[in-house]
């Protein structure tokens, strides 16, 4: 389906759903207002014009940025005037902990199901230990390489806009 527009029309997609965002002809408090409606994100004039740049050329979904933007994995660096990617390492280190952590609880109750039970309630332990392991890995993945992994995206778009020549804040 194609829709055509005969105003400055920004947009992006969020997951099946189109979100139009029109910041034509309105004050900077209007405009704010309506990308927070639209998006869930607030942010100053340049950091939006920014994310609507990833949006438009670069298929970010508002949803992923959003999530990046509250775990602190994109932070807006207000006195430079662009999006940059908050210490990476330090929430990669919690999560292998936690990961490691996970990994050797498994293995305890694993080990002590089949030494203290039999056959059926063994295997049923094991089983339950393994997909609460898996949950709790799909967690992490979530809560803190997910939000990196999309920020490490957004800076390298915004930075290949700064090599082309357009600058991210002239859009």
């Amino acid at each position: 389906m194609r829709q055509v527009f005969h105003r400055t029309v920004h947009g992006g997609v969020a997951g099946r759903d189109v979100v139009n965002i029109d910041l034509g002809n309105c004050s900077e408090y209007e405009a704010q207002h309506h990308f927070h409606a639209c998006t869930g994100i607030t942010c100053s004039r340049q950091a939006r014009k920014q994310l609507i740049l990833l949006a438009d050329h670069h298929d970010f979904r508002f949803q992923e940025l959003r999530r990046a933007i509250r775990q602190g994995a994109l932070v807006w660096r207000r006195e430079a005037q662009h999006w940059s990617i908050s210490a990476p390492w330090a929430d990669y280190a919690v999560a292998i902990v936690l990961l490691f952590s996970g990994i050797a609880l498994a293995l305890g109750v694993a080990g002590l199901a089949w030494a203290r039970l039999g056959g059926v309630h063994a295997l049923l332990a094991t089983f339950l230990t393994v997909a609460a392991f898996m949950f709790i890995a799909g967690l992490l993945q979530l809560q803190f390489v997910l939000p990196h992994r999309i920020a490490r995206r957004a800076i390298a778009a915004l930075r290949g806009h700064v090599q082309q020549g357009t600058r991210p804040s002239d859009v």
